[in-house]
């Protein structure tokens, strides 16, 4: 093998092709490296140690937490297994590797000719040819090797014995020599948490040692890393001998965190009102999404599950690391109303026949008040402390307020309905633009229309919303088979899902995610308020202008006097008030930066012209109507995919 074909094998961009032809990677945003490792060694299923990365984007942990920023990383997982670099010499001065993923004997190779200096003695190994590769027996081209490799002294009968029986394994043959070869270079890297230690290989030259196992025990001795060394792992990293790829050397034992005391829960306080995923063709059961969950007087409601001691850890440098201790809870502050604990405190008992409630942190039992026909002249307004079931209808302009849930089983109209807990209209609203609906958990309906609609967490309606404000802090979902949202506006943090947006006619419909509702419209009254204030500005202007040219020009009369001051006093106070109003929009749109990372509009049938959608400060007006779409934003763009699409899986294609 001449010099210039050693010499490129052995360099870094030669490498850098090996490792690259031998790898899958991918690409992750992740709160640290290290924690990435962990996430990339289980999407690419392999050891941490076959792992190398590339840093795209900085990170930064931010101030107090505040304006932090995830690191966007390559992660790349090189095999130590079958992607070994040899020395080959074939007829056309090809040079050779095998590949990852691809089997030698899938290969034409000819004789291939593998020498190794190494502490315990100079090593060589013949792997015979594949495939239809030549064999080489001539002597002489073995000896060509080991000159270059300066291997003067040797067994010679030993070395002609390996070339004739090509065994394809390492026999020695000869000591290895003090004095005459140079030590292998290699780095150590410890990872920033000390819980990881990593050398680096540094290609060999021509008159190189290997480095050997006891070269990188005596250095991690002298760094004093002494915890989390296994002499399997070291000796893989020397018989694969991977150059410029770090591998893990040692690694610390993690501490076990302490288990704190916490309460099991006998009720469901988690109950999903509204399915996470809403299949196309779902059929809506009402007595399911209604179904209340009701409590008799003793009955057990939680429990105090003791903690449990956690164990302790130590980084690569044997310094312990105590785990965190346990934390206790007072479970009286879990108690609410009409409950009590039981004589050993360990317990939480409801006191009433009811409603059980999870309201913040704390569980209540609620007495149910039950309307048997509708809410009208009759029953006048109703403000309850606990659940209201109406069984037949909410009538125009009156009015319902329950510290629980609000059940009616037929229509609201005109009305205001606020309920603590979860609002489920089995029929529908027609609010006819005053009619108002705000719940403090979800809210349930067959159609709304001409209302305006709060939930803190989601909004289910099942055929129609028209003409209406409809306000969500998590998801928006029209579920039914034709559901459509046509005119008004739909504002929702994470999702709004649909089967038809907008409508034939193009009417005007605002579609936004993203963005906590309440924080949307805090920006459009400061938008509109900014409006104003800036006609105000240019017409007090004007009047401050004038009066003082007329005060140059003659003496003004006192009260003409007293405006000029009222007026540049006001000037100066909206001036004041409008400086505050572009701050607090400037920090909205800041805000805006950092969206939910699936926030996302979907429209699984067809969208229309006249819809106009929002992802953070991200906008797209419809013009021409699409099908079966997805809507995310990407870089501060509206970036559409296919309905069956979720941002996660198109980044990753």
């Amino acid at each position: 093998m001449n010099e210039l074909k050693k010499r490129i094998l052995e360099s870094d961009f030669y490498q850098n092709i090996k490792i690259k032809r031998a790898s899958k990677s991918i690409e992750l945003h992740v709160s640290s490296i290290e924690a990435g490792m962990e996430e990339a060694s289980s999407v690419l299923d392999c050891p941490l140690y076959e792992l190398i990365y590339e840093v795209i984007e900085q990170g930064n942990n931010g101030i107090l937490g505040v304006a932090k920023k995830p690191y966007y990383v390559r992660y790349i997982h090189v095999p130590l297994a079958g992607n070994k670099l040899s020395y080959g010499d074939n007829d056309n001065n090809e040079l050779d590797i095998e590949g990852y993923g691809k089997s030698k004997e899938n290969k034409d190779r000819d004789t291939t000719i593998i020498v190794r200096i190494q502490i315990q003695g100079i090593m060589l190994k013949v792997v015979p040819p594949s495939g239809k590769g030549k064999v080489i027996k001539d002597f002489s081209y073995l000896e060509r090797i080991l000159n270059e490799k300066e291997v003067l002294k040797y067994d010679i009968d030993m070395a002609k014995n390996a070339l004739q029986k090509q065994k394809n394994e390492y026999v020695k043959i000869s000591d290895y020599y003090e004095n005459k070869y140079s030590d292998g270079q290699f780095s150590l890297e410890v990872s920033p948490e000390k819980m990881k230690a990593f050398i680096k290989l540094a290609p060999l030259k021509n008159n190189c040692r290997e480095v050997s196992i006891l070269d990188i025990k005596e250095l991690l001795t002298e760094q004093k890393i002494v915890h989390g060394i296994e002499d399997g792992i070291l000796e893989n990293v020397i018989e694969d001998y991977i150059v410029n790829v770090p591998s893990l050397v040692a690694e610390g034992t993690y501490v076990v965190d302490a288990e704190n005391a916490k309460l099991s829960y006998n009720i469901n306080i988690n109950k999903k009102i509204i399915p996470k995923d809403i299949k196309e063709n779902i059929s809506i059961d009402y007595k399911n999404l209604m179904n209340i969950e009701n409590v008799v007087v003793g009955q057990v409601l939680a429990e105090k599950v003791d903690g449990v001691e956690g164990k302790p850890g130590y980084d690569v440098y044997g310094e312990r690391i105590e785990p965190k201790s346990i934390k206790d809870i007072d479970i009286s502050s879990y108690s609410g109303t009409n409950t009590e604990l039981s004589s050993d405190g360990t317990q939480i008992l409801s006191t009433i026949d009811g409603q059980v409630e999870y309201i913040a942190d704390k569980l209540s039992v609620s007495p149910i008040y039950e309307v048997v026909g509708d809410v009208g002249p009759h029953t006048g307004n109703i403000n309850f402390i606990g659940s209201v079931i109406v069984k037949g209808s909410v009538l125009d302009n009156y009015r319902i307020k329950a510290n629980g849930n609000i059940e009616v089983n037929g229509n609201v109209g005109k009305s205001y309905l606020e309920a603590d807990g979860n609002i489920m209209i089995k029929l529908g609203m027609q609010g006819h633009e005053e009619g108002t609906l705000i719940a403090g958990g979800n809210i349930v309906s067959k159609f709304i229309q001409y209302a305006s609609v709060y939930a803190k967490g989601d909004i289910l309606v099942t055929e129609l919303i028209m003409n209406s404000n409809i306000n969500a802090d998590d998801r928006i979902i029209l579920a039914g088979k034709k559901a459509t949202a046509s005119g008004g506006c739909l504002r929702a943090l994470n999702e709004i899902d649909a089967k038809i947006l907008g409508s034939l006619t193009s009417v005007r419909t605002i579609v936004e995610v993203g963005v906590l509702p309440s924080d949307r419209k805090k920006m459009d009254d400061l938008l509109q308020e900014k409006d104003s204030i800036v006609e105000e500005i240019d017409e007090l202007s004007k009047n401050v202008k004038l009066l003082e040219t007329q005060e140059k020009t003659k003496k003004l009369e006192e009260d003409k006097v007293e405006l000029l001051n009222e007026d540049r006093e006001k000037l100066e106070q909206i001036k004041a008030r409008l400086q505050s109003i572009d701050g607090e929009l400037e920090k909205f749109n800041s805000e805006m930066a950092n969206i939910p990372e699936n926030a996302n509009i979907a429209v699984s049938k067809e969208v229309h012209s006249g819809v106009k959608i929002l992802v953070g400060a991200a906008e797209f007006e419809i013009r021409n109507s699409c099908k079966n779409v997805r809507f995310f934003n990407v870089d501060d763009n509206i970036e559409m995919k296919k309905y069956t699409d979720t941002k996660e899986s198109s980044e990753n294609k």
